[in-house]
């Protein structure tokens, strides 16, 4: 069994109507309003909101969503607010708003009031192609810059839970290169060889690589490039090397092709809702879906 489809997906949480305690952060923002309003209906989410409360009923208004059974929590300060919310316990995970990414984790980080786990923070997106019915996970995509082999190994071992979680349970892991080849001069191409050692005793994970993109999604290509070990081109998970290549990689995809995606944190003490600002509700409510799992499950 492989990933769900978010159609899959959203069908389970209207059957199982979890309503977790979702705090919005930076909730002034008419994307998150309509998110979380239809996420409600569904019975998916009791919504907390947390930003410029005035701002927050003007935009309600609009939208014709009544916050009247809604948590609702003025801050100047919201990412403060939002995890002291969580610690609190008036939460079950975040969401990510109209804030920006490094005053989110500022809060998340803070060693006294903050959300940390000893894990290394990562963004897992759920990538969807409907037109050759695959789905796969891309990490890291928005946090760690270059990880070191230490943060690459816990970054490792998260999207593995989270592939399993959702129904993978011997996850293909392809480690990304630019080639299929070990070459010196590309040290990330090592890559693959050091993470697939350290998992050699478990059989969590199939860790496959170093894979190029079209080894990694494609069959034929690995077919037509003699490299078909069965679980080449099947990747349920693709590991990046650092930052630059797997933010280029998911945004490539998105602006690009017909999919459907959706993303959060891992590493930290609660699953946070987590992709761009500028994201539609159909992304946000794919992405409540995709951390709802991973709340349910356990898998942080």
């Amino acid at each position: 069994m492989g990933l769900p489809s978010f159609d899959t997906m959203l069908q389970r949480m209207d059957h199982q109507r979890p309503e977790h305690r979702v705090v919005a952060v930076g909730a002034d923002d008419a994307t998150v309003l309509q998110a979380l309003h239809d996420a409600k209906r569904r019975r998916w989410v009791r919504p907390v909101v947390v930003g410029d409360q005035p701002e927050m009923q003007r935009l309600s208004k609009s939208l014709d969503i009544d916050l009247a059974d809604w948590d609702v929590i003025h801050s100047d300060d919201p990412s403060v607010d939002a995890v002291r919310a969580i610690v609190d316990g008036r939460g079950d995970f975040l969401m990510k708003g109209r804030v920006s990414t490094p005053a989110l984790l500022k809060a998340v980080l803070d060693r006294r009031a903050g959300l940390r786990t000893g894990e290394t923070i990562c963004q897992i997106v759920l990538m969807e192609i409907p037109r050759d019915d695959r789905r796969f996970l891309l990490t890291d995509t928005g946090i760690t810059i270059q990880p070191d082999p230490q943060q690459a190994d816990s970054i490792l071992g998260q999207v593995v839970r989270v592939a399993r979680g959702l129904g993978a349970q011997q996850p293909v892991v392809a480690v990304m290169a630019a080639s299929e080849k070990i070459n010196d001069a590309m040290p990330e191409t090592a890559l693959a060889t050091t993470l697939a050692d350290r998992l050699s005793d478990t059989a969590a994970a199939n860790i496959v690589g170093p894979c190029s993109f079209d080894l990694a999604y494609s069959r034929e290509s690995a077919q037509r490039k003699s490299v078909d070990d069965g679980a080449m081109g099947a990747a349920d998970v693709m590991l990046f090397p650092n930052l630059l290549s797997a933010n280029l990689t998911v945004k490539a995809i998105m602006y690009t092709s017909d999919c459907r995606f959706g993303g959060m944190l891992s590493g930290v003490a609660c699953p946070v809702v987590f992709m761009s600002r500028s994201d539609d509700v159909s992304t946000r409510i794919r992405s409540l879906a995709l951390a709802s799992y991973a709340h349910r499950r356990g898998d942080r």
